[in-house]
This record gives structure tokens, sequence and C-alpha cells, in this order.
């Protein structure tokens, strides 16, 4: 009878064996699938934070080339203004020279 359990247990045993083994392997790979989820998902935001850092980069270079291009602009007009205004006082100048000449001139005369 002893032996009849002992045989008995052992196959119960061997035929749960497997059951155990499965049960233990499904949470092997859950836990497996688990961590892969998770780094797909981290992998994923990671990406949509590079993407953005990449879009908000370039719309700053953008702005900054039309900035820059306004300064130009400017500068340039601020140039073409001043050029202006030193041929005005050069005319000023040189209609001054002369006039002063004139009048040195009325002044030896006499």
């Amino acid at each position: 009878m002893k032996n009849k359990l002992h045989i008995l247990g052992c196959i119960t045993a061997l035929s749960v064996l497997p059951l155990w083994a499965g049960d233990s392997e499904s949470k092997t790979v859950s836990v497996e699938q688990r961590f892969r989820g998770t780094d797909l998902s981290l992998a994923l935001r990671q990406y949509e934070r590079v993407q953005m850092d990449a879009f908000d980069a370039s719309l700053k270079l953008t702005l900054l080339d039309a900035e820059a291009e306004k300064k130009a602009e400017l500068l340039a007009k601020r140039v073409a203004i001043l050029k202006h205004r030193a041929e005005e006082l050069r005319d000023t100048a040189y209609r001054l020279g002369e006039e002063i000449a004139v009048a040195s001139s009325r002044g030896h005369r006499h």
C-alpha cells in the first residue's frame, strides 16, 4: 500500500510539474513582455522629447534668422541715412567755406 501511495504521489508530482513549470514560464514571459512594453514606452517618450527639442531649436533658428534679417535691414537703412546726412553736411561745409572765402576776399579789398 505504501508503494502504491508512493507511486501515486510520484505520478501526481510528475503530472503537476509541467503545470508549475508552465505557470512559472508564463510569469517569466509576462515579466519579459512588461519589460519590453516599458522599454518601448520609454523609447517612444524619449523619441517624442527629442523630436520636440529639434522642432523648438529649428523654430528658434528661424526666428533668429528673421530677427537678424530685420536688424540687417535696419542697419542698412541707418547706414544710408547717415551717408545722406554726411553728404548734406559736406555740401553745407563747402557752401560755408565758399561764403567765408567770398567774405574774406571782400574784406581784403576795402
